[in-house]
């Protein structure tokens, strides 16, 4: 059965091509098909693969748009990165002169605390300093009065303990009537010797008056 109907088909097959080149061969002898035309079916022939390759080019078109597309999302993306990044920096810039500003306030502050420790401590200093020349002159008058008080000779004795200075200071402030008995009880030569520079230190004040405090 299956051999019977493809030797139908093959007879088909040839009939139609015994046909087509019957048509060919009339069209031919009868000048209807010549060589350009012949040229121009084959041309014809020739398209249809190059139509058939035209959704090939479609595709390609689409694919390129993708990666245009793609471009353009990467270039999108970079750009949002660099503006990322550029306030990332404004904002460590703003920190950092923030930071800045906060130490010359710390720093003015500290300026200030070390001038107003320095006007504290030389208030104190000031104060210290008079309360030591009120406790020696606390000292110097009550000398005065324990010379004043004493014997000549004792008084005697009490000044050449001191230094020169300090003796002619006290004996100078002593009464006239004292320091005449105390030169008088003066009797040895280191005490005769004391009395001469006494003396000689009373005429200099006398020439070049100081004030002395009291």
């Amino acid at each position: 059965m299956l051999k019977q109907i493809y030797a139908i088909i093959a007879l088909l097959a040839v009939i139609n091509l015994l046909g087509l080149a019957g048509l060919f061969g009339l069209a031919w002898s009868s000048g209807r098909l010549n060589k350009e035309k012949v040229e121009q079916m084959a041309a014809l022939l020739r398209k249809a693969p190059e139509n058939e390759e035209k959704p090939t080019d479609a595709a390609t078109t689409e694919e390129n748009s993708d990666e245009q597309s793609s471009s353009a999302s990467q270039i999108d993306a970079q750009l949002t990165q660099e503006e990322i990044g550029r306030l990332k920096a404004d904002r460590a810039l703003v920190e950092i002169r923030q930071q800045e500003n906060l130490l010359n306030r710390r720093m003015l502050e500290l300026q200030q605390d070390k001038e107003s420790f320095a006007l504290t401590k030389k208030s104190w200093e000031e104060q210290q300093h008079k309360k030591e020349e009120q406790a020696l002159s606390s000292s110097f008058q009550l000398v005065i009065q324990n010379v004043s008080s004493a014997a000549p000779k004792d008084a005697l004795d009490m000044l050449m303990t001191m230094s020169e200075a300090d003796g002619l200071k006290v004996f100078s402030q002593l009464d006239e009537r004292v320091r005449k008995k105390i030169l008088a009880t003066c009797r040895t030569e280191v005490q005769k010797t004391w009395r001469e520079r006494i003396n000689e230190q009373m005429l200099k004040q006398a020439a070049e008056p100081q004030t002395v405090q009291r």
